[in-house]
């Protein structure tokens, strides 16, 4: 665990707009949406959270934009609509161009560590699939 001896850590993920769909200043509304979300948690899941909070840290659109190179600070690459998820998401193999095949957050199964594992995992299995097909 990332915590100290004796403590816990606790993650939150609140969905927000990318930097292009949404014009919001992160300086001001980050730590004013983070003392929002921690109030709702405190009154209905976690009475004395803020007071038992030892350390507190937002990543923000600007964040993943900064530190993480992200396109226009999108945590989860493609826009999670339904044109955009499943079968619709970008395939692991170009169905044009032989040898060439994608990987990441914007491509199946998805977004997220497990969807990025997952799709490492996928676009491996179709090379060497592909690698063991006579030329």
């Amino acid at each position: 665990s990332l915590a100290p001896e004796g403590c816990d850590a606790f993650y939150v993920l609140a969905p927000v707009p990318h930097l292009a769909s949404a014009d919001i200043d992160w300086e001001v509304e980050g730590p004013r949406y983070r003392d929002r979300i921690l109030a709702y948690l405190e009154e209905r899941y976690i009475p004395g959270l803020t007071a038992d909070l030892d350390t507190c840290r937002i990543f923000t659109p600007v964040d993943f934009r900064d530190q993480l190179n992200a396109h226009q600070g999108s945590a989860f690459s493609l826009e999670p609509i339904l044109t955009q998820s499943a079968w619709f998401r970008v395939h692991n193999r170009d169905d044009q161009i032989p040898n060439l095949y994608f990987v990441g957050a914007g491509t199946h199964p998805g977004a997220g560590v497990p969807g990025v594992v997952g799709s490492a995992k996928a676009t491996a299995a179709l090379m060497i699939e592909d690698a063991r097909q006579p030329a």
